[in-house]
């Protein structure tokens, strides 16, 4: 699995659509130029969230149109809460505060002319308000939901990729074992605890416990050992010293040689010199009479007659480009 990967997750799409303003729902909304206006005098104090202003309420336009303030369970409802509260949190470094300026814009959208979502608890409003939903839990809350919805994938990728993946990747599997196990801990899921009635415990245990706790094996993974970069595999380059290697076309300086390594890899390499000292050299040091040595070579040699051939080409090539 890559950083690729970690981008597409189904959870990333409606964060990368509030990001680029724009997506299948980005019909006009009348209202956006007063909201915004209304908004950033509401947030005095805050310059570096009213400089985001209309990002947000270009967000919550497709929000809107999605369908959103009718029903809970609309496609960014949801992600819209996450998306406005992480930018809060972890780009504007709001903390204390974060929870107050989400109530200020949700207010300020229940005015917004057919959006009225007070008084209705299966409307889009904001999601989890009470005191007890600091930077932490918000945070916790954000990684259980988004798996809720990239579990599939995520089983996909492990399989596809033979359960290697990128750092990034492997930091976002245990990002979400570990908000598992803090949850755990805050939401006993248990009608005596004092976390019982709050609301973000309840969702927890009803909707996001099970789901994790059934498919902890998927969060984990092997690091890829050299990762490819997103213009393809990157070899390592071996140089040589200066001087000339004579072949039957005459001489090759070795810095062709050295270019020959960067295009074919150290992996081609390794393997030849592996096969040589497997099928040639070792049966040799164990075998007195190496009767069977000669088989192994014309085996060797027709097996690799083609690689050769492309060996001395690429040589030759390499040569050509040298001296130009």
């Amino acid at each position: 699995m890559t950083d690729q990967d970690l981008r597409i997750l189904p959870s990333k799409a409606a964060y990368a659509a509030f990001d680029a303003g724009w997506s299948t729902y980005s019909a006009p909304c009348t209202w956006l130029e007063n909201t915004k206006t209304t908004l950033n005098d509401k947030l005095n104090g805050h310059d570096s969230v009213k400089a985001y202003v209309d990002q947000i309420v270009k967000a919550w336009c497709i929000v809107l149109n999605s369908g959103g303030m009718r029903t809970l369970g609309s496609t960014y409802c949801f992600p819209f809460y996450y998306w406005l509260g992480d930018i809060l949190i972890n780009k504007f470094k709001v903390n204390e505060s974060f929870l107050s300026i989400m109530k200020t814009i949700y207010d300020e959208f229940k005015k917004i002319p057919g959006g009225e979502i007070s008084g209705s608890e299966n409307a889009c409003a904001i999601i989890y308000d009470d005191s007890k939903i600091d930077k932490d839990t918000f945070n916790e809350m954000k990684a259980v939901y988004e798996y809720s919805q990239d579990h599939n994938k995520i089983k996909q990728h492990l399989k596809t990729r033979g359960n290697f993946c990128s750092e990034q990747y492997k930091k976002h599997l245990t990002n979400i074992k570990s908000a598992y196990e803090e949850l755990n801990k805050k939401c006993p899921d248990s009608r005596s605890s004092s976390s019982s009635g709050d609301k973000h415990c309840q969702e927890y245990n009803r909707t996001y416990k099970k789901c994790i706790q059934n498919r902890l094996s998927e969060l984990t993974c092997n690091i890829i050992p050299q990762e490819e970069s997103s213009e393809g595999p990157q070899h390592a380059s071996i140089q040589l010293q200066t001087g000339e290697v004579n072949s039957s076309s005459g001489t090759i300086p070795t810095t062709a040689i050295s270019s020959v390594f960067s295009v074919l890899g150290i992996g081609v390499v390794a393997t030849f010199l592996y096969k040589i000292w497997h099928l040639i050299i070792l049966p040799y040091m164990m075998d007195d009479n190496h009767e069977h040595l000669k088989e192994e070579e014309g085996r060797m040699i027709s097996l690799n007659r083609n690689k050769e051939e492309m060996w001395l080409i690429t040589l030759h090539n390499a040569s050509t480009e040298e001296k130009k």
